[in-house]
C-alpha cells in the first residue's frame, strides 16, 4: 500500500539543529526519527543548493565558556550524541583537555568560519511502497533539510596549580577575557610568582580545512587535535614560541587556517551541523506517533543530567591522577583510582540506560527508577596534604605561609645534612625533585634533631609516622607534637624550670666521699670524711654542727633505719672498717652499736629491705690490716635493729667494691658492675632475702661499670649510666635484659648522681671523666669533673643537656631530696666543691604535649 501523501500550498513547521560529530554526520534528505534522537535511511531525495553568505570569526579576542564550547563542538549537556564518544573523538578529547576543575582553570579562544548553506531543493520521496508504520521505522518523523559549512578552530590554555590557594591568589590577579594574541604575555606575568611546579598546557583543535597542515607546524600525532605544549612556570618561554606560532597560522590568510577554507579546496569546510524538519514541511504527510509524554521526556532529562554530573566527576578524578601537578600520596592515587573505577562503571551503565530509554520509551521510566549510585561530595576531591613531599610542595611555593616556607627551607637543608651525596650541585638543583628526595632521606630516619633550626610549622614532620624520637629540646615550649603519639617527641620545656642555686651558708668543715642522708623529720645528716657530723634544715636553709662520730670514715655507707636512726657502716678511716655506729635521731647523738660488722669493709653498699633489716654487700676488704685496693670481696651481711647483730649470708658470685646495690619492686636486690684489680664488672646478680640466695644473670651489661649509677624507675626497670662512660643501658627484671640506649649521655661520667623525678624522669648531674681509682686523695681538686646535668627521658629514651649548671663541678658528692621539688647538693671532689653545697629546684612537666 503506497503511503498516504498530501500536498500542502503552505506550511509552518519547526526546525531541529544536530551538531555534527563522528559518530553522527547526516546526510541531505536523511531520515531522522526525534523521538530517539537518532538517523534512519535515506528517505528524500533532490537538488543541493548553496545559499547564504559566508561569515567569519577570527578575531580570538575574548575566552569563550566551556557550556559554549561542549554546544560549540555537538557535546553539551543533554544531547544523545555525547553518550558513549567521549573517549573515542578529537573532539571530546579536547573538551577534556580544556576544562577547568578545583585545582585549575582555563582560558578557550575560537575562530568560526561559515560558508553558504547546502539545503535540499525539492525534496521527493525515495522510498516507495512503504505503509505508515514500515515508513516511520525506515524514515522516521523528520528529515534533513539544510547543512551548515564552514571550519573551526580552537586553542585553549589551561593552567593546573599547586593548590586551591594558588589558584585563587591567580584569579585575583588575572582575568582571560584579554585576546589570544597578549594571552601568553599575561599568563607569564601571573604565573611567575607562582610555584615551580605550576603547569601550562595549550591545546589546538581544528575542524574542517587541511587538518594536516596542524601536523606539519606542531609536530602532531593526531589529525585533528593536538596537545602539543606543556610547560611550567620556570620554562614559560617554550609556550610563548608556541602561542605567537599558533596565533599566526590562526590568522596568516596566504599559509595559515584561513587559507584553506574554500569550497573549492580538496580539504575544505566540514559539515559543522544539520537541521531537521517534518516531513510536512515538503508536503509530505504520515501517520505519526503521538508525541512523548511528560514523564518520559522528564526520564530522559535526568539521565542526562545524571550522565553530565557523572561525567564531569569522572574527568576530574582522571585528571587529578594523571594530568595534575598535584603530587599525590599512595593513599589518595588508590582512593582516586578506586573513584574513576566506580564513575567509569557508572557512565557504562548510564549509556545503556540512556539508550534503552530512547530506544524504548514505554520503558524509559523504570529505567531511571533502576539507577543508583550517587556521586562524590567536593570533599572527596579534596588533596589535603598527607605525606612529606606534599607539605615541601606547598612550602616552595612563593604563596605558602611563612612558617610552612621557612620550616620547609631548614627540613631540606637538614635533609642535605644527613645524605647529601643524594642531591645535585645547586646549580643543576633545578632539574630534580627536591622534595622527593627529601623525603627518600626522612624515610629512612628514625631520629631527628632540630637543634639549630626554628622550624614553627612541625605538619610536614608528622607525616614520618616511622620516627621514633623527634628532638624539640631547642624548639619554643608552645611548639606542639607533630605525631598522634606525643610520646615520641623530647620536649624540653622542662629546661627553663630548674636551676641551681648555690647555698651561702655552706658547709662548716670540708665534705667529700661522705654520705648524706635524709632524717624523718625533714632535715639531712651529712656524716664522713671529718669526724664532726653536721645536719641541715630546709627551713632555714643552714647547716648546722651536731655531735661527733665515734669514727671518722669516708666511703661508708648511711642507711635510715625505719627507727627513725641512722646507721653507719665501714669506710676508710681509723677503726672505721671494723665498726659500726648509730646516730640517734631523737637525741642527735652517735652510739656505737652493739655489735660489730662481720667484715671489714669500704666502697661497698647496704640497702634498707622491706622488712626493716640492712643487707650489706661487698666493698674493699682490709684483709692484709691495710686497704691496698686489691681485695674486693663477694661477701654479704645483714643487720638486725632489733638485735643490732651482723649475720653473714650466702655470698656474692663475684667479688665487687664501687657497686651499685638497687631495691627492686619485687623485694629483690639487684647488684650490678663493680670493680675487682682486673678492672670494672660487666655482670650483674640478683639476690633474694626470703631465700638468702643469689641468681648470676647469664645476659651481661654491654659496658663495664664502676661507681656507675643504677635508678629504679617509675615502671620498675632500671636506668644504669655512666661508670666512667657515656653509655647507658635499661635493665628489665621481667625479663634479665639488658637494653642498650641508642644515644649516650652528654658526658663521661663516673661518681655522679642520679635522681629519679615525680614524673619519671632522671636527672644526672656532676661526676668525672677519669676512671683511675684514687682512693689516696691528698686534696680535692680534679681537673675532670662536671658541673653539668642532664634529664633522661624514659619515653623517648634521649638524654637532655640542661641549659643550667652547678656552682662548681663536683664528683663523689650527694644528693638529697627535701621538700617539694628540690635536691640538696653537697660537697665533692673538684675545684671548691668540698666547702659549698648548693639546691637544685625543678618542676616536673610532660614529655609530650
Amino acid at each position: 500500500m503506497a503511503p498516504i501523501l498530501f500536498f500542502l500550498f503552505a506550511c509552518i513547521v519547526h526546525a531541529t539543529e544536530i551538531p555534527t560529530t563522528r559518530q553522527l554526520t547526516p546526510m541531505l534528505g536523511q531520515g531522522y526519527l526525534s523521538e530517539r534522537q537518532m538517523l534512519a535511511g535515506e528517505c528524500l531525495t533532490g537538488t543541493p543548493v548553496l545559499e547564504g553568505s559566508p561569515e567569519a570569526s577570527i578575531s580570538y579576542t575574548s575566552s569563550i565558556s566551556e557550556q559554549q564550547l561542549a554546544s560549540e563542538l555537538g557535546m553539551s549537556a543533554g544531547a544523545k550524541t555525547r553518550l558513549g564518544i567521549m573517549q573515542t573523538s578529537a573532539s571530546a578529547n579536547f573538551l577534556n583537555a580544556s576544562k577547568s576543575d578545583g585545582f585549575s582553570i582555563s582560558a578557550i579562544y575560537m575562530g568560526t568560519y561559515f560558508f553558504k548553506n547546502r539545503i535540499l531543493k525539492n525534496p521527493k520521496t525515495a522510498q516507495e511502497n512503504l505503509n505508515a508504520e514500515r515508513w516511520r521505522e525506515a524514515c522516521g518523523d523528520e528529515f534533513v533539510s539544510q547543512q551548515t559549512l564552514g571550519a573551526k578552530l580552537f586553542f585553549s590554555i589551561r593552567i593546573d596549580f599547586l593548590s586551591e590557594q594558588e589558584k585563587n591568589a591567580f584569579s585575583a590577579s588575572f582575568s582571560f577575557d584579554s585576546p589570544l594574541a597578549s594571552a601568553g604575555a599575561s599568563v607569564n606575568r601571573a604565573v611567575s610568582s607562582l610555584s615551580k611546579r605550576t603547569k601550562v598546557t595549550i591545546n589546538v583543535l581544528q575542524i574542517g580545512g587541511n587538518v594536516d597542515r596542524i601536523t606539519e607546524i606542531f609536530q602532531a600525532q593526531d589529525s585533528t587535535a593536538y596537545q602539543f605544549v606543556q610547560c611550567s612556570s620556570g620554562n614559560f618561554e617554550k609556550c610563548q614560541e608556541v602561542l605567537a606560532q599558533a596565533i599566526s597560522y590562526a590568522t596568516n590568510i596566504k599559509s595559515g587556517f584561513p587559507s584553506q577554507i574554500s569550497p573549492e579546496t580538496n580539504n575544505g569546510p566540514a559539515v559543522l551541523s544539520s537541521t531537521t524538519q517534518p516531513y510536512q514541511a515538503a508536503h509530505i504527510f504520515v501517520e505519526m506517533t503521538p508525541e512523548l509524554d511528560a514523564q518520559v521526556k522528564l526520564s530522559r532529562q535526568l539521565i542526562s543530567q545524571k550522565y553530565e554530573a557523572t561525567y564531569q566527576q569522572y574527568t576530574r578524578a582522571r585528571r587529578l591522577l594523571r594530568d595534575s601537578v598535584i603530587r599525590l600520596s599512595s593513599r589518595q592515587r588508590d582512593r582516586l583510582s578506586e573513584m574513576e573505577r566506580s564513575l567509569f562503571s557508572s557512565l557504562q551503565y548510564l549509556t545503556e540506560s540512556s539508550l534503552r530509554c530512547f530506544n524504548h520509551p514505554k520503558q524509559c521510566s523504570d529505567t531511571y527508577r533502576d539507577i543508583n549510585g550517587a556521586l562524590y561530595t567536593e570533599k572527596d576531591f579534596l588533596i589535603e596534604p598527607e605525606i612529606f613531599s606534599q607539605y615541601c610542595d606547598l612550602g616552595l611555593s612563593p604563596l605558602a605561609p611563612k612558617p610552612l616556607t621557612n620550616s620547609i627551607s631548614s627540613l631540606i637543608q637538614i635533609a642535605k645534612k644527613l645524605e647529601p651525596d643524594l642531591f645535585l650541585p645547586p646549580y643543576e638543583e633545578a632539574i630534580m625533585d627536591t622534595c622527593h628526595v627529601a623525603e627518600l632521606i626522612y624515610m629512612r630516619t628514625n631520629h631527628l634533631s632540630l637543634e639549630g633550626h626554628n622550624i614553627e610549622d612541625l605538619r610536614p614532620i608528622g607525616t614520618l609516622a616511622h620516627m621514633k624520637t623527634l628532638d624539640l629540646r631547642e624548639s619554643p615550649s608552645e611548639t606542639k607534637c607533630p605525631f598522634e603519639d606525643s610520646s615520641k617527641c623530647l620536649r624540653a620545656d622542662f629546661r627553663n624550670h630548674n636551676s641551681f642555686i648555690q647555698l651561702h651558708k655552706a658547709t662548716s668543715t670540708p665534705r667529700m666521699l661522705h654520705a648524706a642522708t635524709p632524717l624523718a623529720n625533714g632535715n639531712v645528716l651529712i656524716t664522713g670524711r671529718e669526724k664532726r657530723a653536721e645536719i641541715f634544715d630546709p627551713q632555714t636553709a643552714r647547716f648546722r654542727l651536731s655531735s661527733e662520730q665515734i669514727f671518722p670514715r669516708y666511703y661508708h655507707t648511711a642507711t635510715l633505719l625505719k627507727t627513725g636512726d641512722v646507721l653507719l657502716i665501714g669506710g676508710f678511716g681509723r677503726n672505721a672498717s671494723q665498726s659500726a655506729e648509730r646516730f640517734d635521731a631523737h637525741e642527735e647523738q652517735f652510739v656505737l652499736n652493739t655489735h660489730a660488722p662481720l667484715f671489714d669493709r669500704a666502697s661497698h653498699t647496704a640497702t634498707l629491705l622491706s622488712d626493716g633489716r640492712v643487707l650489706v654487700i661487698g666493698g674493699w676488704s682490709n684483709r692484709l690490716g691495710i686497704f691496698t685496693g686489691l681485695d674486693a670481696t663477694c661477701t654479704v651481711e645483714i643487720y638486725d635493729p632489733q638485735t643490732q647483730k651482723f649475720t653473714q649470708v650466702a655470698s656474692m658470685h663475684l667479688p665487687r667494691a664501687s657497686h651499685k646495690a638497687t631495691l627492686l619492686n619485687n623485694n629483690l636486690v639487684l647488684v650490678t658492675g663493680g670493680y675487682t684489680p682486673n678492672g670494672s664488672l660487666t655482670s650483674a646478680e640478683i639476690y633474694n632475702p626470703a631465700t638468702n640466695g643469689w641468681h648470676f644473670i647469664s645476659e651481661r651489661m654491654h659496658q663495664g661499670r664502676f661507681e656507675h649509677t643504677a635508678t629504679l624507675m617509675q615502671d620498675g626497670r632500671i636506668l644504669i649510666a655512666g661508670g666512667f662512660t657515656d653509655q647507658a643501658e635499661i635493665f628489665d627484671p621481667k625479663t634479665h635484659h639488658f637494653e642498650k640506649l641508642e644515644h649516650p649521655m652528654n658526658e663521661i661520667r663516673g661518681e655522679h648522681e642520679a635522681f629519679a623525678l615525680s614524673d619519671g624522669k632522671i636527672v644526672i648531674m656532676g661526676g668525672r671523666r677519669h676512671n683511675q681509682l684514687d682512693i689516696n686523695l691528698e686534696g680535692d681538686h680534679i681537673e675532670s669533673a662536671h658541673a653539668s646535668a642532664e634529664i633522661f627521658d624514659p619515653i623517648s629514651q634521649l638524654f637532655t643537656r640542661l641549659p643550667h649548671h652547678m656552682s662548681t663541678p663536683r664528683a663523689a658528692f650527694t644528693i638529697s631530696p627535701i621538700g617539694q621539688n628540690k635536691i640538696l647538693l653537697v660537697g665533692g671532689l673538684g675545684a671548691l666543691a668540698s666547702h659549698s653545697a648548693e639546691l637544685f629546684e625543678y618542676t616536673t612537666g610532660s614529655s609530650s604535649d
